[in-house]
């Protein structure tokens, strides 16, 4: 991917993505309200909640979408750098213009 990108010309940079702990989320529930907190721990794995597991919970068709919205707020709002790379494969290319 990172060879194509870099085929079209524009900087490219890795973006370590966003990962939030369930502590972040406990300890920040009043950021949006303590339910969409408290439904980020519920989706959390190891202690660790972040897009693709906001993904996979939207996928499976069992949570209110504006709900998810919300969790996802708290992961990118909170997520600290200890936690991010936590999950192999989690670097994203990011495109910026020149």
């Amino acid at each position: 991917m990172e060879a194509d990108a870099t085929g079209l010309g524009c900087p490219v940079e890795w973006h370590g993505g966003f990962c939030a702990t369930v502590d972040d989320l406990r300890r920040h529930a009043g950021y949006r309200a303590p339910e969409f907190a408290e439904l980020g721990v519920s989706l959390a794995r190891d202690g660790r909640l972040d897009p693709a597991m906001i993904g996979d919970a939207s996928r499976s068709g069992r949570y209110d979408q504006q709900a998810l919205k919300r969790v996802w707020h708290y992961v990118a709002r909170f997520g600290s750098r200890e936690t991010r790379n936590a999950r192999a494969g989690f670097l994203r290319v990011r495109f910026r213009a020149p």
